[in-house]
């Protein structure tokens, strides 16, 4: 990493946070992403070579910890350092600034099914659901390539699948809309009751899963900060 040649402990900090994808892998990690395939959900852009490298450097500035699992065929976990749980709050901080002033700028290509469903599935409310049965959303978004258009959610009480593929259960609630809608919803620049009455989001299903969807919908760690949810 290339210093700015200053003392300046700004200066320093962004030496190793202002690195391009840094501070979003460690936003994931401190989100709960612990693998690479996990990080590669929440960072569908990044290559897997520069995400090794940033994670290598993240390391080496003892930003997150490497463990490694599993006997046979060693796996890797990768884990918040002291120094990352300190940037937490400034990282939300740096948030709640963005969700004041930057995101009136969002580009289409922002908008990115990839990221949403993964944010969706780590937002939602678990205990809303059958410990024994497994429950499956199915949404279709508008405006965003075919080819990551359908996404499903497989929904246990104790976890959640993020399918690009049909997982080949029977689909509880189809929902659908415009991804830029969705988005909007999901971060609670949008309300969701209104979307529905203006009929931006559709959905397919027993009444009593159309009504439980606003349950286990949880919005985005901002929105809630706002007190939208």
């Amino acid at each position: 990493m290339k210093g700015y040649g200053q003392f300046c402990p700004i200066a320093k900090a962004a030496e190793i946070v202002a690195e391009k994808w840094s501070i979003i892998i460690i936003r994931e990690i401190l989100a709960g992403s612990r693998t690479f395939n996990a990080l590669r959900k929440g960072i569908p852009l990044i290559s897997p070579t520069l995400l090794s490298r940033r994670l290598v450097e993240l390391e080496d500035a003892h930003i997150i910890k490497k463990l490694e699992t599993g006997k046979r065929k060693p796996k890797y976990h990768y884990l918040p350092d002291s120094a990352a749980i300190d940037l937490g709050p400034i990282l939300m901080q740096l948030g709640d600034w963005g969700n004041k002033w930057a995101v009136s700028d969002l580009r289409k290509e922002d908008y990115d099914p990839r990221l949403l469903m993964w944010d969706i599935s780590r937002g939602i409310e678990l205990s809303e659901f059958d410990d024994q049965n497994k429950y499956v959303v199915r949404f279709d978004f508008q405006g965003t390539p075919r080819s990551i258009s359908r996404w499903w959610l497989v929904i246990s009480r104790e976890e959640v699948d993020v399918c690009l593929k049909d997982p080949g259960h029977e689909v509880n609630l189809y929902v659908k809309s415009h991804i830029k809608l969705m988005t909007e919803v999901w971060m609670g620049w949008v309300d969701l009751p209104k979307a529905r009455r203006d009929g931006l989001i559709q959905f397919d299903g027993l009444n009593s899963d159309v009504k439980n969807f606003s349950k286990w919908f949880k919005l985005n760690v901002f929105a809630r900060r706002d007190g939208l949810a």
